[in-house]
């Protein structure tokens, strides 16, 4: 909660060698661990360190990032 998924740069390049045309990564900002803008550079950040980059060669790469952003309650 509030940091990077440790198996989001696995799971990119195993969709891709899969078979996935279109491979994308999603974020759900946790409110209560800090600013949803750091959490955001913290995931791009992870992603790079692993070798995953933003419309990159496949299999290292992603598409978009989507965002599931609610409200209180």
């Amino acid at each position: 909660v509030g940091q990077p998924d440790p198996n989001c740069p696995a799971s990119v390049i195993n969709a891709w060698n899969g078979g996935i045309s279109y491979v994308d990564v999603y974020m759900f900002p946790d409110p209560t661990a800090g600013n949803p803008g750091g959490q955001m550079s913290s995931m791009i950040n992870a992603l790079a360190a692993a070798g995953i980059h933003s419309r990159g060669p496949a299999p290292n790469s992603f598409g978009m990032v989507w965002l599931d952003i609610e409200g209180p309650g």
